[in-house]
């Protein structure tokens, strides 16, 4: 028998007097107008910290004790010891249920739901979730996720570990089949519970529900938001990004087995956090050729990504950057994931980034521009457009434009890279501000014949190089794409120009300016030869088109197979809101009672094969005194990694749900906010 215990939290209505429900209408109003949401951003760090229950940790916090000070443990292990381990490629398998409830998803315009939290969904036509939508996700976005990370990761492996039941939260919301309660994980590490609710301004999210007593997450829940599904390598990489949460790539978890600690004044910062494990130590000194480095920094910007995420500065195309865009399963995260004890990770795996690589400490160290300067201009741009027209992408197979920009707001200190203007920086704060090269729309130096107009050579061995004053029909470009040819035994290099059959010996650092002078006129700077020939590989997951059908287009139909209990329908008076209820251990979510598990999704084998932005606010959710809840009771068990520990429900915690439009949360104006006092003025004189 295995006892578990989760994190969800648990949620109470209370029945508040008109006049005090319409004062927190008008907080909420008067906050919205300090918020906005920022697109596609990951919301991880925010869903996480109010999922959580900060008493699912054995020590119970004193009162005045902070939730990281409490949610500590020991995840002391050595190198040897972890290799004596019986070891296997992780088992994940994937369930569906909530796909086949029509309550969980839109299947019209104007159709209300209720998400995660009970905020309102109004339905649009992007919301829509169609019968080619859900064979994507099913049969092509889960399966190669779930492969990415089981190629990568071993557990030793569990059976037999039941899923509790949750009410409330995240967790409680999603469709659990009966038989993971009453048997437990089957030819399984880890159940992830998948839904596609609408969730404004971010792509997915996702939250670990249920640990071991060695903290390694079994069970947890993801949304996909069916307006961003896709069958791309970049949809399938958020997902892969969002199951690195539930996997324990997460604050709390990295708080419990004490694998987090601070640097100060680093770049100017008061204070970093970083993984400080000897695994992660060591691969970020190689990966960054530092012999100072202290470990892997974790993201500082943002409450819904700090200490949730890699710094995006250092390492912006990891798969676990908040705002990741390329997502590779680097050697960084690898090390992030193999400092936690439970897992090991296989490095042969890695994939390879430019960013950052062999950058040594000063990247690290120093910031990205200094009196205006770029200090690592193969990387940082100093100038913004249009003042210099194309720049080369860090990997020179694009034209791009530099991000820097003048923001409507002063840059805290630490931000600030020009001295003449404060305002000045990057358009990505989670890049430290720091401007990079953005690609333009039609971009790339192999396939974009547009770029011909610009003087640029388009072909499969075309790359970007460096221009200097140069010129294409007496119009400057800025920099330009070049055909090369590249010796691999003398490491020589060679380039040609767009409409040109000369070819010239280009060395690191020599200009040379065509020949062609009715055409050209100023010259490129020749790079580095490992820079333009030693290419990095396409890693990009290629996709087999779903064979098309009739109904595609259709909305999904629902299919419950499951007896829904009528604990888990709840009563909505005519302004659609939830009528006040006090749940329990016995208000269990929706759950089968017959055999089998409907929408299983299984990939064992390991083989081959992750990236969001978004913030969206969600109602706070107010968590009571845990010196109280806390049951540390365990069971035997026969799995390797020890007996579960046991969180009972908090029945003292209170959830305060309030639906506004869409559940996002913008600026309010002061119409509404005007119009709110006048009606709590009305319900006072009443």
């Amino acid at each position: 028998m295995h006892n578990s215990y989760t994190c969800a939290v648990v949620g109470r209505y209370s029945s508040h007097p008109p006049v005090l429900t319409l004062l927190l209408l008008v907080l909420l109003c008067c906050t919205a107008g300090c918020l906005a949401a920022i697109p596609h951003r990951c919301i991880h760090g925010e869903i996480s910290r109010k999922n959580r229950a900060t008493g699912v940790v054995r020590e119970i916090p004193h009162r005045g004790q902070g939730a990281m000070q409490a949610y500590t443990a020991s995840a002391a292990i050595t190198e040897e010891e972890k290799n004596k381990l019986n070891w296997a490629p992780i088992r994940i398998k994937a369930f569906t249920r909530d796909l086949d409830d029509p309550s969980k998803y839109c299947s019209g315009i104007g159709e209300v739901r209720y998400d995660a939290l009970n905020d309102i969904i109004y339905c649009g036509a992007n919301d829509i979730l169609t019968v080619r939508m859900k064979r994507i996700i099913v049969e092509q976005i889960i399966p190669e996720a779930i492969k990415m990370h089981s190629e990568r990761l071993s557990v030793v492996p569990t059976e037999g570990i039941k899923v509790p039941r949750m009410s409330g939260g995240y967790c409680g919301y999603f469709n659990i089949p009966e038989e993971h309660h009453t048997e437990g994980l089957v030819d399984a590490d880890l159940y992830i519970y998948v839904s596609a609710m609408p969730s404004r301004d971010t792509a997915a999210w996702a939250v670990s529900c249920s640990y071991l007593k060695d903290k390694r997450p079994y069970a947890g829940v993801i949304n996909l938001t069916p307006s961003y599904v896709k069958p791309t390598d970049s949809f399938i990489r958020v997902m892969v990004h969002e199951i690195g949460h539930i996997l324990g790539y997460d604050e709390f978890t990295f708080a419990a087995l004490n694998i987090i600690g601070t640097h100060t004044n680093v770049r100017g910062k008061k204070k970093v956090w970083i993984i400080n494990t000897t695994k992660s130590r060591d691969v970020a000194r190689k990966y960054f050729d530092c012999p100072n480095a202290s470990g892997v920094e974790l993201e500082n910007q943002g409450a819904a990504s700090a200490r949730s995420h890699i710094e995006e500065r250092n390492a912006r195309e990891d798969f676990m950057a908040p705002g990741a865009m390329i997502g590779r399963y680097s050697v960084l995260s690898l090390a992030i994931f193999d400092s936690m004890p439970f897992y090991k990770a296989n490095f042969d795996k890695a994939e390879p980034m430019k960013w950052g690589n062999k950058s040594g400490c000063k990247f690290l160290d120093e910031k990205c521009i200094k009196d205006g300067k770029s200090s690592f201009p193969e990387m940082v741009c100093d100038t913004p457009f249009p003042k210099v027209l194309n720049l080369c992408t860090l990997d020179r197979l694009a034209l791009g434009y530099c991000t820097l920009k003048e923001h409507d707001y002063v840059l805290a200190e630490e931000y600030r890279y020009f001295p003449d203007n404060n305002r000045y920086g990057g358009s990505n704060n989670f890049m430290d501000f720091c401007p990079i090269v953005g690609r333009h729309r039609e971009p790339w130096c192999t396939k974009s014949f547009s770029l011909n107009g610009e003087g640029s050579y388009v072909g499969p061995d075309s790359r970007c190089v460096k221009g200097e004053g140069l010129k294409y029909m007496k119009r400057a470009i800025g920099d330009v794409c070049v055909k090369t040819d590249c010796n691999k035994e003398k490491k020589k290099l060679r380039v040609q120009f767009y409409e040109s059959q000369t070819w010239y010996e280009c060395e690191e650092g020599k200009k040379i300016t065509p020949k062609s002078f009715y055409l050209w006129s100023g010259n490129i700077i020749c790079p580095k030869y490992e820079e333009v020939c030693d290419v990095l590989p396409n890693l990009s997951i290629v996709l087999d088109p779903l064979p098309v059908k009739e109904d595609d287009d259709n909305p999904a139909p629902g299919n419950i197979t499951w007896k829904i209990p009528e604990s888990a329908m709840e009563d909505r008076n005519e302004e659609g809101e939830v009528n006040p209820s006090v749940n329990d251990e016995s208000a269990s979510p929706h759950t089968s009672n017959g055999a089998g598990s409907q929408g299983s999704i299984t990939h064992n084998d390991p083989t081959t094969g992750t990236t969001v932005r978004g913030e969206t606010n969600i109602p706070d959710v107010h968590i009571g005194d845990h010196d109280t809840i806390i049951d540390p009771t365990e069971a035997p068990s026969k799995n390797v990694q020890g007996g579960t520990t046991h969180l009972p429900n908090n029945t003292a915690g209170i959830t305060l749900n309030i639906g506004v439009g869409d559940g996002s949360v913008t600026a309010a104006g002061c119409a509404p906010l005007l119009f709110l006092v006048v009606a709590v003025a009305v319900a006072v004189s009443l």
